[in-house]
């Protein structure tokens, strides 16, 4: 039996506005090109790893489906897609396989744009075919790199899992891999209208995996990046009075849970940085030089006697967060 569907494997998109732009760039999961489901295949895993590198992002994505029903050979697509406003923004080295095994694919332009949803134009397809066999699994990958997306004074990383509702069922196992090969910080993650899950922080990043996913057509995992902590955007205009956040407001713990080990222990050092301590570790100087220049001046050695007791106790909760790494 054949049957020709387009499933979205990644879906790229960018949203622009005016004043603070929000430029987008997003990967997604699987959707027919028809508005029925898939009535035998089921996806009983997605395993999304995102790799944070300076100048872009890395993105490998694992599907597992299983055919409960006869063996199928159904047409697969890689759709460019962009909001109502278009934008020069692409992907790039786009890879794809079928259980372990390269697989060609072919560029196709729509007769006329395809839109999916209110806001997004498919405009090529990057198509191959796979067969789904009886009663088997089959395994697919594909991986890309994409350009950061501006959310204002921050960056952001996108992929759009929502389309995977189109198969039989919801998604068995989901699991989101992130690691930070960068001088990025995490803000924050958002996993499309899903709440209460939990992070497993990593070395360079962490991990969430929840059951039994099924998303809305618009879901989508949303981080937020920067490249200095976000304590640092008042610091930016720090005045005489040392007027910031870290010897004005005590830490939300939540607010730093994502930060890597390292990442702590220069926020740490950061509240010495605001009094001008004078630092002997060569890579808090380097990252100081970095991202602090236009504020941070070495003066003196300063002792802990000499901070805040608001200051004290951010000390203690980031050394506390630190312990958990």
């Amino acid at each position: 039996m054949k049957r020709f569907i387009i499933l979205v494997f990644l879906l790229y998109c960018t949203l622009l506005y005016s004043n603070d732009a929000y430029i987008r760039t997003a990967g997604g999961a699987i959707q027919p090109f028809s508005e029925s489901k898939s009535e035998n295949i089921s996806m009983t895993s997605e395993i999304i790893t995102i790799t944070l590198l300076e100048d872009y992002y890395h993105i490998d994505v694992d599907f597992n489906f299983y055919n409960n029903g006869i063996t199928e050979t159904i047409k697969v697509g890689f759709p460019e897609w962009r909001d109502l406003q278009p934008t020069d923004d692409k992907f790039s080295n786009f890879y794809t396989t079928v259980n372990g095994l390269p697989v060609d694919f072919i560029r196709e332009k729509p007769v006329k744009p395809d839109i999916l949803g209110d806001n997004i134009i498919v405009t090529q397809w990057y198509t191959r075919e796979i067969i789904f066999l009886e009663k088997q699994v089959t395994k697919t990958s594909v991986s890309y790199d994409a350009p950061y997306g501006v959310y204002g004074i921050e960056e952001s990383v996108d992929y759009l899992f929502g389309t995977a509702n189109s198969w039989n069922g919801s998604i068995g196992t989901f699991t989101v891999n992130v690691i930070n090969n960068s001088d990025y910080w995490f803000e924050y993650i958002k996993i499309g209208a899903l709440k209460d899950y939990e992070v497993h922080i990593t070395e360079f990043g962490y991990t969430v995996t929840l059951e039994n996913v099924l998303p809305q057509n618009d879901s989508c995992i949303f981080i937020v990046v920067n490249r200095v902590p976000y304590v640092l955007v008042s610091l930016r205009r720090i005045n005489l009075e040392r007027n910031w956040f870290l010897n004005k407001q005590v830490i939300n713990k939540d607010d730093i849970k994502l930060y890597t080990k390292q990442q702590l222990r220069i926020l740490r050092n950061l509240i010495f940085a605001g009094h001008g301590h004078i630092f002997d570790s060569p890579d808090l100087n380097e990252w100081l030089s970095k991202y602090a220049d236009d504020w941070y001046k070495p003066l003196k050695k300063v002792d802990i006697s000499e901070l805040s007791e608001i200051e004290i106790e951010n000390l203690k909760i980031i050394q506390n967060e630190e312990k958990k790494r």
